[in-house]
């Protein structure tokens, strides 16, 4: 009996992987500015822009090791 929803997140992380770090990135960038805003602190916004990076530059490398397990392990 075959399984047709296996490794269903791996299928879409090398699907639509590219749009992942991107969406992280701005979500953080803006839940850090939505905080700025509502609580008048501007530290919100200056944390915001280095964390969005740093979130950008990891979610890339787990795109980046799964599209390599994808390539390497699963089958065609």
């Amino acid at each position: 009996m075959k399984n047709p929803d296996r490794f269903s997140a791996i299928r879409f992380v090398t699907r639509f992987g590219y749009a992942i770090p991107w969406l992280g990135a701005l979500s953080i960038l803006l839940a850090g500015f939505w905080l700025a805003s509502q609580h008048d602190v501007s530290a919100w916004s200056y944390l915001a822009i280095p964390a969005a990076l740093l979130a950008y530059a990891l979610l890339r490398l787990l795109v980046e090791v799964v599209d390599l397990v994808a390539e390497t392990l699963l089958p065609r």
